[in-house]
């Protein structure tokens, strides 16, 4: 077992590296562009300072709505401040292999 040490940006990245490959397993394609597109409008309405915003409070509905399903799990491997994926699981996943036949 070795000892790292990383920053508050690379832990981020892991982090969001590991979302987007649940996402990408457990949403359809449109789910996730409308769901990137609503996080731009997000972040307009927080630095406008509406927080309280209707709108804002409905877009978090649906982001719950929409990530209920994003749940499993990622094996990554960090080498040399670069993350790869080597493997995801999920019992919501979008891929099915029993259809496959093999």
């Amino acid at each position: 077992m070795y000892m790292i040490s990383l920053s508050t940006l690379e832990i981020g990245t892991i982090l969001f590296t590991a979302v987007r490959e649940l996402e990408s397993l457990t949403l359809d394609r449109e789910t996730m562009q409308v769901k990137d597109s609503l996080a731009l409008k997000y972040a307009e309405l927080v630095y406008a300072g509406r927080w309280f915003d209707p709108l804002r409070q409905s877009m978090d509905a649906f982001m719950e709505k929409i990530t209920d399903s994003t749940t499993g799990s990622v094996t990554l491997k960090l080498y040399k401040g670069s993350v790869t994926v080597t493997g995801r699981k999920s019992t919501y996943s979008l891929y099915r292999q029993d259809i496959l036949g093999v």
